[in-house]
């Protein structure tokens, strides 16, 4: 047990601190893909008196024509600050935002966690070679899997508290960000089917199977980065 903790725990915080990084690559690529698919179309607002007082709030969409309300209230002397509304991210604008933050998500995520595993195999491959170690074909799988432990955790807590909502699961997953809000959506955890409760198992199991690859390819002591360049230089 001894040979999986450590690797495991440091497996665990290669992908908690990928986690991190998503979730300000989701955020801006959600700003980034807010501005330029979607418009105002009206905005909240709140009037004040000179005293600098909150005396009103209401809301304001284009299709209700000439703002009159805050109009009149500007008439009587008050001021009106507006935050925009902007339409729902849709159609083109949201397929652009989920393909782009999944694929710069999940490669963020594999390039954190493949280098370490890869060496672990080639190390473990030499050990095995001159007797130091038995051969272990699925250690990195199992790393990977103790690895995930706390994340697996925290979906079990999901499934125990409904009141939880499945847009902060997303998020706080964020390297599967737009897959997992596509399955629980952003209302409470609770309204989610079992059936699609179990279906967030499938990304946690990307990290562990990426783990399992690159400790198999170091073992065999296969560079993919050497092939490609290899075949870049034979191309030149």
């Amino acid at each position: 047990m001894e040979e999986y903790v450590k690797p495991a725990g440091s497996f665990f915080g290669r992908v908690l601190f990928a986690t991190i990084a998503n979730i300000f690559i989701v955020l801006s690529m959600m700003v980034i893909c807010v501005g330029a698919f979607t418009k105002n179309v009206g905005y909240k607002a709140t009037v004040f008196d000179k005293d600098g007082k909150e005396i009103a709030t209401y809301s304001y969409h284009e299709s209700q024509g000439k703002d009159q309300k805050g109009a009149d209230y500007e008439k009587q002397g008050y001021t009106v600050k507006k935050i925009n509304d902007r339409s729902e991210l849709s159609g083109k604008g949201l397929t652009t935002f989920n393909v782009t933050s999944t694929v710069i998500s999940v490669a963020l995520l594999t390039a954190f966690i493949y280098s370490k595993l890869w060496e672990l195999g080639t190390r473990d491959s030499n050990a095995v070679h001159f007797g130091r170690k038995k051969k272990n074909t699925f250690r990195g799988l199992k790393i990977g899997l103790l690895g995930m432990l706390p994340f697996f955790l925290i979906l079990i807590l999901f499934f125990i508290f409904d009141g939880l909502t499945g847009g902060f699961y997303a998020i706080i997953n964020a390297n599967f960000y737009a897959i997992n809000r596509a399955i629980t959506g952003v209302g409470a955890f609770g309204d989610v089917s079992v059936a699609r409760r179990l279906l967030l198992i499938l990304p946690l199991l990307f990290a562990p199977l990426i783990g399992q690859l690159a400790y198999f390819l170091g073992c065999k002591n296969i560079s993919i980065n050497e092939k490609l360049i290899y075949k870049n230089k034979k191309k030149r």
